[in-house]
């Protein structure tokens, strides 16, 4: 592909890199290919756009090309933002101009800690809701609601651990691997996350119990740290509708949700095959919501995000799988490998083969950026 992006970019291109797995060499067996293209400045037409992006199919390889100049790659991906919890793979590998790579490899921010400290207490308002909210389930022994509401909780508090400890994670199925090396957590922080692994959604009073010493710890990190976490929950009410938003286009919308469909599903088969517990707890959840974000369009039904589960089982269309895939996230059966792998293979096939009867194409063989 490089000469084709050579020939796209011409002389405002700086350097080709390649990201993720394939440039840490640790590619897995549903791995893709990520490129990155830095430019002078961004061209004609996406001069106020942050970067633009190219996603392919090729042979069954998800092939991604993002161009970008090296202002906002800094901007984004080095220096500390509400997203650098998940930064730990930003690895670079030289394509083309090496010596450029490289000088972007070892770019360092300054003030790191205090940086790291202002973003977690930017998630504390998050992290006190949803804890707040699974305290409210638990003692309502909601089991229908319990699962989605722990792993919106543990995502704000494995964000708010990498900050504190100023360690991005390489990636969204090492979070909790990752977490366990850190120094300074909660003290109930390993039993709250073995509970959730283990899918024991059931233990109310356990759950109660960890997830209110756990967010009090959190509280307290940031009290010595000099800052003062409110505990008041925020007065306006957040927006409980999920789903499709526009019916007349809402095939065109399940189309543009398909690169998400496709990268949290291959993140998903990726920790059946290598049997990553740790990882499926938080990757199989999140690909649960992209699927439901199709089936909302299918369906032309808007969703209730407080009781995602309940409205997801009375959809009409539900491709094979899909009741299968809501019993393994409601009761937590994240060890199910072979069940999961098997679930989630059968329901990707059936959506393919869904949306090529309703006419549309959601692959491209031809790789070549002219031809985007």
């Amino acid at each position: 592909m490089v000469p084709l992006i050579k020939k796209k970019f011409g002389k405002n291109l700086l350097a080709i890199a390649a990201r993720g797995s394939f440039a840490r060499n640790a590619d897995d067996p549903y791995s893709d290919l990520e490129l990155f293209a830095f430019l002078k400045e961004m061209p004609r037409g996406q001069k106020k756009l942050p970067y633009g992006k190219m996603h392919k199919i090729r042979n069954g390889l998800s092939v991604e090309l993002i161009w970008i100049t090296e202002k906002t790659y800094i901007k984004e991906a080095k220096e500390i933002t509400g997203f650098w919890f998940g930064v730990g793979s930003e690895k670079l590998s030289a394509v083309y101009n090496k010596k450029f790579v490289d000088k972007l490899n070892k770019y360092k921010p300054k003030n790191v800690k205090l940086k790291c400290f202002d973003q977690s207490f930017a998630l504390w308002p998050g992290i006190f809701f949803t804890s707040s909210l699974v305290l409210e389930i638990a003692s309502k022994k909601d089991h229908e609601k319990i699962a989605l509401a722990l792993y919106h909780m543990f995502e704000n508090m494995l964000n708010f651990l990498a900050f504190i400890n100023q360690s991005p994670y390489s990636s969204s199925s090492k979070k909790i691997s990752e977490s366990k090396k850190f120094k300074n957590k909660p003290k109930d922080f390993p039993k709250l996350t073995s509970l959730i692994v283990n899918g024991d959604f059931k233990k109310y009073s356990e759950i109660k119990k960890l997830v209110s010493s756990v967010t009090q710890d959190m509280k307290t990190f940031l009290e010595k740290a000099g800052y003062e976490p409110s505990q008041i929950l925020p007065s306006k009410k957040r927006s409980d509708k999920f789903g499709v938003i526009d019916k007349a286009k809402r095939y065109e919308q399940a189309i543009a949700t398909w690169e998400k469909v496709q990268e949290s599903t291959t993140k998903t088969l990726n920790a059946a095959e290598m049997e990553n517990a740790y990882g499926m707890a938080t990757v199989i959840n999140d690909m649960f919501f992209q699927y439901i974000k199709v089936l909302s369009c299918l369906n032309a039904k808007t969703l209730k995000f407080s009781q995602i589960i309940t409205d997801a089982k009375k959809l009409k269309y539900k491709p094979p799988g899909f009741s299968q895939l809501i019993r393994i996230i409601e009761n937590g059966e994240y060890k199910s490998f072979s069940n999961i792998k098997k679930t989630v293979l059968n329901l990707f096939e059936e959506l393919e083969q869904k949306f090529e009867a309703l006419g549309y194409r959601l692959y491209q063989d031809n790789v070549d950026p002219n031809k985007v």
